[in-house]
């Protein structure tokens, strides 16, 4: 079995992003999960500072870069 390597946060940020855009709503934990092959630790902490930006109406730069393109 090959060793997996750790996704940084930020990559699972921007495939939620991607998915909001795309879709309009914000994905469930399997869906991140399925769509990113992540852990599920790693997909609520995303999934927690994605939706914790928006609420806040403060989206990073990152976020907004993606957003507009």
């Amino acid at each position: 079995m090959p060793i997996q390597r750790k996704t940084p946060s930020y990559i699972v940020e921007e495939w939620i992003l991607r998915f909001v855009k795309e879709s309009g709503r914000f994905p469930t934990y399997r869906e991140v999960v399925i769509g990113t092959g992540c852990s599920t630790n790693l997909v609520a902490k995303a999934i927690g500072i994605v939706k914790a930006l928006y609420m806040s109406g403060q989206p990073s730069e990152r976020g907004m870069k993606e957003l507009q393109s």
